[in-house]
């Protein structure tokens, strides 16, 4: 377990390791008809040395037997424009009704070029991802790429709020008449 510590060291190993993680394919926007698919792949974040000496912080996937990793199956973490998270991820809006695509488990790496869609098989895994890409792209980059979230806390409250939203879409209602209902439960409960 991740603990509320800026040393996100076990994070950062997992991260270097590898997770099975689904990658959004089938994305084609000359054919917006198109249903994209999900498919396995191991995914990790590799840090190497350029020639000159500069750190090269890439995120990498790999399809089975998950051993090559190809250049068109790497992004480079200089390139990072945006990370997403939860309905921020473009998996939950380009896969709706498939079951195991869950919010709070969604990750996008947003580039010049395109974006890199994520479905974790944990919450853990979406956290450990979203912690190390933030910090890693901040550090290659010498700022926070938008959409960062460098620690626990502020994961825990990303995801709070994820459910939230979550709960407000499939109820078809505004935050407000959620928070509104709740209090006239609440309420009624209480007299």
């Amino acid at each position: 377990r991740i603990i509320n510590n800026p040393n996100i060291s076990e994070a950062m190993f997992a991260a270097l390791e590898g997770k099975m993680v689904q990658k959004v394919t089938g994305v084609d926007p000359k054919q917006p008809l198109g249903k994209p698919q999900l498919a396995w792949r191991w995914l990790k974040v590799v840090i190497d040395t350029t020639a000159d000496g500069h750190p090269k912080m890439m995120l990498r996937w790999a399809k089975a037997p998950y051993q090559t990793y190809t250049d068109k199956s790497t992004c480079d973490l200089t390139r990072v424009l945006i990370l997403g998270y939860g309905f921020a991820a473009r998996a939950p809006t380009l896969l709706p009704d498939e079951k195991g695509v869950v919010p709070e488990r969604c990750f996008s790496v947003f580039t010049p070029r395109r974006s890199f869609d994520f479905v974790c098989n944990e919450d853990s895994d979406a956290e450990i991802f979203m912690l190390v890409l933030s910090r890693l792209c901040y550090r290659v980059q010498g700022w926070p790429v938008m959409g960062n979230i460098p620690s626990h806390s502020k994961f825990m409250g990303a995801r709070g709020w994820c459910k939230v939203q979550k709960n407000c879409r499939e109820k078809k209602q505004t935050l407000c008449k959620v928070m509104q209902e709740a209090l006239h439960t609440a309420v009624g409960d209480a007299v």
